[in-house]
């Protein structure tokens, strides 16, 4: 049986192959994903359902963000729940700002797959480098 742990171990990998199929097959149909932040500030900020709202916040992340690095520098883990606190440096398509903070992805595992996805950031310093 995979662990929670696991599970966001090959959501990472999937991510960075960019391996639609793979992401897919990782999460619920009905998965729930908040970026937390104003919505008139940032075009990715919100909450997303489904795989069609999946699909919408990373198709609005790539079309403003380039990412230069991103390095997971803590996880935990318990039975249901990987919370994984990162640092990284984006940097903004329109204008190319680079954008260097902090942020919290935390995730819920439930039968092997991911139900929801929260990210915590820096929304100020991102709004800052879209202006």
């Amino acid at each position: 049986m995979q662990t929670p742990l696991d599970i966001i171990e090959a959501f990472y990998a999937a991510l960075a192959a960019r391996d639609r199929d793979t992401l897919i097959s990782l999460l619920k149909n009905d998965i729930r994903i908040t970026y937390f932040g104003q919505k008139t500030q940032l075009p990715w900020a919100g909450e997303f359902s489904g795989l069609d709202g999946f699909d919408t916040f990373f198709t609005r992340i790539r079309e403003n963000l380039e990412i230069v690095s991103v390095e997971r520098d803590h996880i935990i883990a318990d039975s249901k729940r990987v919370a994984v606190q990162c640092s990284g440096t984006w940097r903004v398509k329109h204008n190319q700002k680079q954008v260097s903070a902090g942020m919290m992805n935390v995730f819920t595992v439930e039968q092997n797959q991911i139900s929801r996805y929260d990210i915590y950031v820096d929304t100020a310093a991102f709004f800052e480098a879209m202006a």
